[in-house]
């Protein structure tokens, strides 16, 4: 053979090798080797605030190799002891996986290895593989953030005293709204003592101070812990919140950040206007809202309403016994008012209905005083009343008659109401209320009146 033919022949040969996977080198009599072309993992990555240990990371059902997480460092490669430290959100941190090869298995260090992660918890940066010069391992290498936790609970505490730091003068009722709806059935419970209290995050708690006999009020202070556990007496003076009755606000999201509230009491002070509160709930399709006039003196500084703040789920409305309070249905596209019922203290989501028993009231304005038109599950400290919302039957507005057409019958009915012929309620209203102000009168005649002649 030419030696240029012979030198063509190893070039092509030696081609050929460098294509081939490169195993370890393995007898005659040995199982053939089985390259690894994909890893597949799942992690479980550590919120901030977390403890440092190695974050938990699981092979899934691939064959051929086994895994060892070997160490976790920070973004400055120092290495991290388990249960030294906590997690920061704000830096990244790596762990180092080893993957051992089984027996007759191996990896091709000059091929990328195909990668899957499925990450629980945290948030996956970057990750890279790099394959051992023998084949016989891989490491994996995980960048990750902590995930700042999402606060699930708020904390606040409640105490009361008198003048003198002492433990006595009287009492407070804590109310609750949570952001759900979900109204606990121990909410306006009356407290004699102080208490700590863990509420679901995002709920909005009030207040009610209530005097011993022979004290009255003085107001709500931010409570000092460190003065309180040193024997302070003046570990109420901090700040002054309210001088009002009533106090609402939000808990901390952790332990560090829960309020202390205060109820501060005097000797000899005498209050002459009871004062109690409302919650007027709402189903889903609608929104409520309070009006509300105050008559007389307003000793705890309690805000009147105009009726026209409409939120959806409901409000807690203090108000003085005696006077009158009008709660106001507004139905949401698609919905009309089915009426004012009573509510079911025990509901919560996913368990029946937010109200029970006969309808109140069919207009969309309910005026009554607290106190003196009592309803049925009524407490010293709340009294709840539920706007019951339900789909509209898809009838045109001004269709009051419900005929299927707008026409003069309907206007007929408008105009009887307006002078107090016909009482129209429930979807009746809402239909006839043309300019969806919650009243219907003149203006709404000439609406539907324009409507009807084409205008």
């Amino acid at each position: 053979m030419k030696k240029s033919k012979w030198l063509s022949f190893m070039l092509a040969l030696v081609m050929l090798m460098c294509a081939l996977p490169l195993a370890p080198a393995a007898l005659a009599d040995d199982p053939p080797m089985t390259m690894i072309t994909h890893i597949a993992l799942s992690v479980i990555l550590p919120e901030a605030g977390d403890p440092y240990s190695i974050p938990i990371v699981l092979k899934d059902d691939e064959e051929g190799y086994d895994l060892v997480v070997s160490r976790i460092q920070d973004s400055e490669m120092n290495t991290l002891e388990p249960g030294f430290g906590t997690f920061d959100a704000s830096k990244d941190y790596l762990v180092t996986c080893r993957l051992n090869a089984h027996e007759n298995h191996f990896w091709d260090q000059r091929q990328e290895v195909g990668v899957t992660c499925d990450v629980t918890g945290g948030n996956l940066n970057s990750l890279s593989t790099t394959n051992g010069t023998d084949g016989s391992f891989a490491d994996v290498v995980i960048v990750f953030s902590p995930k700042a936790p999402v606060p699930s609970r708020d904390y606040f505490s409640v105490w009361r005293c008198d003048q003198d730091g002492a433990w006595q003068g009287g009492g407070f009722t804590i109310s609750y709204l949570p952001p759900d709806g979900d109204i606990p059935p121990d909410s306006g419970r009356y407290w004699d003592s102080n208490t700590n209290q863990i509420v679901p995050h995002g709920t909005w708690i009030t207040l009610k101070a209530k005097p011993a006999e022979g004290y009255g009020f003085k107001g709500w202070y931010s409570g000092n812990p460190d003065k309180s556990e040193a024997g302070d007496p003046t570990y109420f003076e901090d700040q002054l919140l309210s001088t009002g009755f009533f106090y609402s606000f939000y808990g901390g999201s952790t332990m560090a950040e829960a309020p202390t509230v205060c109820a501060v009491f005097e000797k000899g002070g005498v209050y002459t206007r009871p004062a109690d509160q409302i919650q007027i709930w709402a189903t889903d399709g609608g929104q409520v809202a309070a009006k509300y006039e105050i008559t007389g003196a307003n000793p705890y500084e309690i805000p009147e309403k105009d009726g026209t703040e409409f939120v959806h789920i409901g409000e807690i409305v203090p108000f003085y016994e005696g006077d009158e309070i009008t709660a106001v249905a507004k139905p949401d596209t698609g919905y009309s008012f089915k009426g004012w019922y009573h509510v079911n203290i025990e509901w919560g989501p996913g368990e029946g209905e937010k109200y029970q028993g006969n309808v109140i009231a069919t207009d969309l304005t309910y005026t009554y005083r607290p106190g003196v038109t009592l309803l049925p599950g009524d407490t010293e400290a709340l009294r709840y009343v539920c706007a019951v919302f339900e789909k509209g039957s898809g009838f045109e507005k001004g269709d009051v008659d419900r005929s299927g057409q707008v026409g003069n019958s309907d206007l007929i009915m408008v105009a009887r109401h307006v002078v107090h012929i016909l009482t129209l309620t429930g979807e009746q209203f809402t239909l006839g209320d043309m300019n969806d102000d919650n009243v219907i009168d003149n203006k709404d005649i000439i609406t539907l009146a324009r409507k009807i002649v084409g205008l």
